[in-house]
């Protein structure tokens, strides 16, 4: 996973001293955003008030293009084709899949707008992995509770979406210290010991809701399942089988799937309900692509 091809070891003080510095900031509340997360801070922000209207909410999604066309392209997915035809405007789309969509989309664009960035180069193979694999069990989480669970199909892709979110905020705080670039091992080690507690720092940033909090915190830290009862329990299943199957496995493994999938009851079940869906799942990355 040498991200610059020199192969170099750093020594273990310097990631010890970035991790302190991040810890540092997080403690006093400071997360820093790259700009492309001020569509989804903006939407966020608004979204809280009692009073934010409809055509605050259309002219703040106008102003980003691409996220403009991800909010059509999801109204008009298999997901939501059920609740009418389709439609070609913003207003419409929004009122088809709802605030909670509109903040999932605006999350994932600028997810991959993160990879754009001239100084995030030595990390854009990883990223793009990070993001696929993310979006993939966003798809699997949605489809699994829509099929096994009453629980809300959007939270568990929102959830899915984000639950590597550290890894990519890592990535972009580390894009800061070329002094560490190249040292796989090193790189590795951080992103396995620090990407759950960043992530969970990143997402109170962002307000995220304590439910989808404590839901991937559960999942980070699960180790077997009697079913889809939870929200932490659809990520798990979901985040198995995108791992046991691919294409998008996670890039940085801290424990082999196969040891997962063995702790998981009526596994097969959920393989196949994937299978037969197969159409909603690749809708569904497109339009969180």
């Amino acid at each position: 996973m040498n991200q610059t091809g020199n192969g170099k070891k750093v020594e273990q003080a310097a990631w010890s001293e970035f991790v302190r510095e991040l810890a540092i900031d997080l403690s006093r509340g400071k997360v820093v955003f790259p700009t492309s997360f001020d569509t989804t801070i903006r939407l966020r922000e608004v979204l809280r008030s009692e009073r934010t209207g409809a055509a605050e909410l259309v002219r703040i999604i106008a102003a980003d293009p691409l996220l403009s066309t991800r909010v059509v392209q999801a109204a008009n997915s298999v997901a939501y084709a059920r609740r009418g035809p389709r439609v070609s405007d913003i207003k419409s789309a929004v009122v088809r899949i709802g605030s909670n969509q509109v903040k999932t989309l605006a999350t994932a664009v600028a997810m991959a707008q993160l990879v754009t960035y001239r100084r995030m180069l030595p990390f854009k193979a990883i990223c793009h992995k990070v993001i696929e694999h993310s979006r993939q069990v966003a798809a699997y989480a949605f489809v699994l509770t829509r099929e096994h669970t009453g629980l809300d199909g959007d939270k568990a892709l929102f959830a899915g979406l984000i639950h590597d979110m550290g890894t990519l905020y890592l990535l972009f705080r580390l894009s800061e210290r070329p002094d560490l670039f190249g040292d796989a091992a090193g790189l590795r080690n951080l992103l396995i010991e620090w990407r759950g507690q960043i992530g969970h720092s990143v997402m109170a940033a962002l307000d995220v809701t304590p439910e989808i909090q404590e839901a991937i915190v559960g999942f980070d830290q699960m180790e077997a399942t009697t079913g889809a009862e939870t929200l932490a329990d659809v990520l798990f299943i979901a985040d198995t089988l995108v791992e046991l199957d691919g294409p998008n496995v996670e890039p940085v493994r801290a424990v082999d799937p196969r040891t997962r999938a063995e702790q998981i009851e009526g596994l097969e079940t959920y393989r196949e309900t994937i299978s037969s869906q197969g159409e909603s799942v690749r809708e569904l990355m497109r339009a969180v692509g």
